[in-house]
């Protein structure tokens, strides 16, 4: 959950025609949707069924709404389409020896779109909250600020970071912050440890736009409907090739393809796996896909005050249902091919940080009923086996975006889990639901599935299951002395082939505990009109939380 996948509710196609095809007029633009701007790219369209949860980066959990902060907000650094590290809001960095200094020279003369001046003091004071409101109201940031002991503007262009202690992922972390304007910030960093942060809807109204120091500013929004953004005019970086953008949200797959295919929108980011066949079939899209930063776990609730089904905390438990979850299924019917069988949240297109003897077991339902009978879980008369009393019958929750492939696979994990004695029903949930319930220790769930859209380095993800990160990012209430050693110490870690060695041993215990199993990692598959070009495609597509390169080359042929 680097960020979260989301699904949100859909506008009628009357709704959608109206507000999209008036010319994104909401965004200031002179030109028409799909017209020329004064770069030559138009206003592009985009669907999308990932919800922008919120416009608060101390709240927001969902990809598509960290990717917007991408566009709207400065950061330091940011990857490129290769997954390199480059500058944004820096233009250069240095590193003392001892690895705990950091010296940043930003850009000079850049602006808020307010006209305010955006300086390095905004990212020092965006840091310090981070550290100082880090148990609070700035929870979402305390991974960003890993390490980092204080954050000093020497000059409205030098930032000076210092580290209580050398920062392996120091870049890879700290590129993931929004620096925010402090003007508008500040005011709201009130209350116990800062609460009054988590309070402000940073959203648009009455004309007055979201102040933005990024490449567009958004100048509409209506939650589970239409965003729209405009060009800034005084981004201190390239200008964008397009005027603006908007997005539309669908629950229906099908409505959203539709929508591509009868022109109302321009680009679908992340498109569903059983939608790609029927797209490359017209010969007016082009269709991307490559295998993807797109996880899909499995989440057991290992919080230790869940007693109420205690079998679920047992390893053993989660090795059977691991065995059990039939993957090549689940990728031919669920995914239509689109997807990888997977076994660890470092995933493949990480490259090397993947550990490749991490291989997820063969699908064997004789094996995981062999765990079960040894663990001394009988079958009942009914053919669900009975532990502590109980039967062994769970609640899933499922986020609703894991509407399509999510569902089509816990269907057939349903399916096989019978065969074991293990009955599972299915509660899907709206995001904001399943966030409250997984995203804080919680007795209330015991299973659900979701997905990880992870950053490129480890540390993001392998942070997530440590004890530090209950009420933060953690999913599964996983807390484990001697992984929390581990993690920090290959946080400290600057060397790299050491590193190396301890990320592999992290993933080695994960797979060992299994707090959560990663079934499979999905294509990530974008499609547009091909009167576009330009689209800078990542392994989380060209709308991405890694990058602004993903659309400010975009542009009409």
């Amino acid at each position: 959950m680097y960020a979260r996948r989301g699904f949100t509710s859909v506008f009628a196609a009357t709704t959608l025609a109206i507000m999209l095809g008036l010319g994104l007029v909401a965004c200031g633009s002179s030109s028409s949707t799909g017209g020329t701007g004064s770069s030559g790219g138009g206003d592009l369209r985009i669907g999308i069924h990932l919800s922008i949860d919120s416009l608060n980066p101390f709240v927001a959990v969902q990809t598509s709404s960290i990717a917007v902060f991408e566009y709207i907000y400065p950061a330091l650094v940011q990857y490129n389409t290769s997954l390199s590290i480059v500058p944004d809001f820096a233009t250069s960095w240095s590193e003392s020896p001892n690895g705990l200094l950091w010296t940043f020279h930003t850009r000079p003369h850049a602006k808020w779109s307010d006209g305010r001046p955006l300086t390095a003091s905004d990212a020092a004071w965006t840091i310090d909250t981070a550290l100082k409101d880090g148990t609070g109201g700035a929870a979402e940031f305390a991974g960003y600020v890993a390490g980092v002991k204080s954050a000093t503007a020497t000059t409205s262009d030098t930032l000076v970071v210092r580290m209580a202690a050398p920062q392996a992922a120091f870049l890879a972390n700290i590129r993931q912050m929004p620096i925010l304007p402090e003007h508008v910030w500040s005011k709201y960093a009130t209350g116990k440890e800062g609460a009054g942060l988590r309070t402000y809807p940073n959203q648009p109204s009455s004309g007055h736009e979201v102040v933005s120091g990024g490449p567009f500013v958004c100048t509409q929004y209506q939650h589970l409907g239409v965003a729209l953004f405009e060009r800034n005019p005084v981004f201190y970086g390239p200008e964008p090739k397009i005027a603006g953008f908007g997005i539309q949200y669908f629950t229906s797959p099908d409505a959203e393809l539709l929508a591509l295919k009868n022109g109302q929108i321009d680009a679908v980011w992340d498109v569903p796996p059983s939608g790609a066949s029927s797209l490359r079939a017209d010969n007016s899209i082009v269709v991307h896909s490559q295998l993807g930063l797109n996880a899909h776990d499995f989440i057991f609730n290992d919080y230790s005050k869940q007693t109420t089904d205690p079998e679920l905390a047992l390893p053993t438990v989660h090795l059977a249902f691991d065995y059990a979850i039939n993957r090549p299924e689940i990728i031919k019917d669920a995914f239509d091919g689109y997807a990888q069988p997977a076994s660890s949240p470092i995933l493949a297109p990480t490259g090397r940080w993947h550990d490749p003897a991490i291989e997820s077991p063969p699908f064997n339902l004789a094996k995981a009923n062999q765990l079960l009978d040894q663990a001394g879980f009988k079958n009942g008369s009914n053919g669900i086996r009975v532990a502590d009393g109980h039967p062994m019958a769970y609640t899933v929750v499922l986020a609703a975006d894991e509407l399509g492939a999510g569902s089509a696979a816990f269907q057939i994990i349903q399916t096989d889990f019978q065969k074991i004695g293990v009955r599972l029903t299915l509660d899907s949930v709206d995001d904001a639901t399943a966030a409250g319930l997984e995203l804080a220790p919680s007795t209330k769930f015991h299973i659900g599935m979701w997905g990880w859209t992870p950053p490129p380095d480890p540390n993001f993800m392998l942070n997530t299951y440590t004890c530090s990160q209950w009420g933060g990012w953690s999913e599964t209430g996983f807390c484990d002395s001697t992984y929390d050693h581990l993690y920090n110490e290959e946080a400290a870690e600057t060397n790299p082939a050491k590193r190396l060695q301890m990320v592999y041993k992290m993933e080695e215990l994960l797979a060992q505990k299994l707090p959560e199993i990663i079934y499979v990692d999905a294509d990530w598959i974008d499609a547009w009109n091909n009167k576009w070009t330009g689209f800078g495609e990542t392994p989380q597509g060209f709308f991405t939380p890694l990058t602004t390169m993903g659309l400010l080359n975009v542009h009409q042929l």
